[in-house]
């Protein structure tokens, strides 16, 4: 019976190495198509949070080229299921370690 969590995690784990190479594909893609005389840090909107300070969504679209904001939805739905995933986690590291003590 412990075959299917294992399997359960192995699929998650990979699921997330896939969508944080497209989180950070997207970072290179994004901050190579600033838009001219934007600055390197002057392109973000200003946030609550100072640790949470990157986030697609914060990227003011006006200072991106137009290969950035093209690429800009695609990066902020990637973000949310991204954090949708690693939340997804949290249930199946419950359900597996029930599963994996019984």
């Amino acid at each position: 019976m412990t075959s299917l969590p294992v399997l359960l995690i192995a699929v998650w784990l990979i699921g997330l190495i896939v969508l944080i190479w497209r989180w950070m594909e997207n970072i290179r893609v994004i901050h190579n198509n600033l838009a001219p005389g934007a600055a390197a840090s002057g392109y973000m909107k200003p946030g609550l949070i100072p640790i949470l300070r990157f986030r697609f969504s914060r990227i003011d679209p006006e200072r991106l080229n137009s290969v950035g904001r093209n690429r800009l939805g695609g990066a902020i739905w990637t973000e949310r299921v991204m954090y949708a995933w690693m939340a997804a986690g949290l249930f199946l590291a419950a359900y597996c370690s029930d599963a994996l003590r019984s």
